[in-house]
């Protein structure tokens, strides 16, 4: 049997190890904050975008030497914290953006490793549930039946404090864009119900050149942060393409009041004055209706407990520049933000093409139909055949052919490559300005060659 000292010193030693193993996994967790805790959970409503966030904080960012974070025992990549005037907004701010490509379906393992001046090192692992499903639509979130906040929503930014009454922002944590996503890539036409109330208005961001105002939305036929227009490497934090922008803005002097965005242009002028009270609940209704050659977006908001509109307030179209499909995103921007129930609805958009939706490309069809048609008449007949004009006639046609080939793919290069917001507005503009320009020289070329045929057939008389 063991004497009493030597009990002692066992006992004395299991001690020390067990506190070796405790020390630095309490360090780690004190260090580095997860906001949505060490066991996530994505993809069981359907993943929104093309990226999974893992947020949360780094405490003690002086002794900070580096910090770095790997996915399922993969290479170690930089994790950038805040403040960066964006998506990590406070100091010691991280948000682990990865590809949910790159994720098994069933459980994953982040690793996040940070080493001090002094080399030591705290290792925090966070494992990931990734279920890849399509988001279903139609669909509801009761937040009083809600256990788990990303089995209903998916958090893109911010930490957001759940209740039986909504989800928030925490008010500690305000700051640029705290949003969350829902749907699906292959959501069309849909419409959106949800309820809102203001807690408070954050006034840091008028002194903040990349936040302007407070405000908040959602982005429509959302498809993820990409590269365009700010690169920010990781996380993203650009928002082009996208499909239409419901916002709500509150100026530095003036009322405040909705508009809906649906060009690059950072147009935050109000449309819809409207005063929000802090904290009086309200509902949004939204809907957006895809078309061949257009998206149409709607807008109207009004007290609970009052009668709906029947009106909208506020709709806007989109052309083919614009991406038509994706799900939403729910923005809360310098503002402490409550949302309450939500109910998303398919809307059955009919399958054949209404006569009025071919009104939107006469003119296209007018054009070209004319320009083939002169061509072929110049093929048959010498009274057409005007060499240069044909020649000039025949690259417009194939010019138009292209602009109009090439219009639909503008949201895959703003979502693939890094565009600059002069460089995004400018592909917009061109696009609208090129197509004007080649109709109108292609009706110029043919109307002056019917005149001068005219001239020829009707020669001035000579004494």
């Amino acid at each position: 049997m063991l004497s009493g000292r030597a009990l002692l010193c066992c006992c004395t030693a299991c001690l020390v190890l067990v506190l070796c193993f405790l020390i630095p996994e309490t360090r780690a967790k004190d260090a580095i904050q997860l906001w949505y805790g060490e066991e996530q959970q994505f993809g069981f409503p359907g993943i929104a975008q093309p990226w999974v966030n893992i947020i949360g904080r780094i405490s003690k960012q002086d002794q900070l030497a580096s910090l770095s974070f790997s996915v399922n025992e993969g290479p170690e990549q930089i994790l950038h914290i805040g403040p960066d005037s964006r998506r990590l907004s406070v100091p010691g701010d991280f948000n682990i953006e990865i590809d949910a490509n790159a994720l098994y379906p069933g459980k994953n393992s982040i690793h996040i490793n940070r080493i001090l001046k002094d080399n030591s090192r705290d290792v925090r692992h966070v494992r990931v549930d990734y279920q890849g499903r399509p988001w279903p639509l139609p669909y509801r979130v009761k937040w009083a039946e809600v256990e788990n906040i990303q089995n209903a929503v998916q958090v893109v930014d911010g930490m957001w404090e759940m209740s039986e009454s909504g989800i928030r922002t925490t008010s500690d944590f305000i700051g640029y864009d705290r949003a969350l996503a829902i749907g699906d890539a292959a959501w069309s036409s849909y419409e959106i119900l949800l309820s809102f109330s203001l807690n408070s208005v954050d006034s840091s961001a008028y002194d903040s050149p990349e936040s302007v105002s407070p405000g908040l939305g959602l982005i429509l036929h959302w498809n993820g942060h990409t590269n365009s227009p700010i690169d920010c490497a990781q996380p993203h934090c650009g928002w082009f393409p996208f499909g239409a922008i419901h916002w709500y803005n509150f100026p530095k002097s003036g009322p405040g009041g909705f508009s809906i965005n649906t060009r690059p242009i950072n147009d935050i002028s109000v449309a819809l004055p409207y005063v929000l009270e802090i904290g009086k609940n309200y509902l949004l209704r939204s809907q957006v209706k895809t078309f061949p050659f257009k998206t149409s977006y709607f807008l109207k908001v009004w007290p609970q407990g009052k009668t709906e509109p029947d009106e909208w307030s506020l709709q806007q179209t989109a052309d083919r520049k614009n991406p038509d499909h994706g799900g939403f995103l729910i923005v809360a921007h310098h503002v402490d933000l409550t949302i309450g129930n939500i109910e998303v609805r398919p809307i059955s958009v009919s399958k054949g093409v209404p006569f009025r939706e071919y009104l939107t490309i006469l003119p296209q069809v007018l054009s070209l139909a004319a320009g083939f048609l002169f061509l072929c008449l110049a093929g048959v007949s010498r009274k057409f055949r005007q060499n240069n004009r044909v020649v000039r006639l025949a690259f417009l046609l194939a010019a138009t052919v292209l602009l109009i080939t090439l219009e639909p793919l503008l949201p895959a290069v703003l979502q693939q490559f890094s565009v600059n917001a002069a460089m995004s507005t400018a592909l917009y503009l061109g696009f609208d300005f090129s197509s004007v320009f080649l109709h109108l020289m292609i009706w110029i070329i043919i109307i002056s060659n019917i005149f001068k045929m005219f001239c020829n057939k009707h020669p001035e008389s000579t004494a």
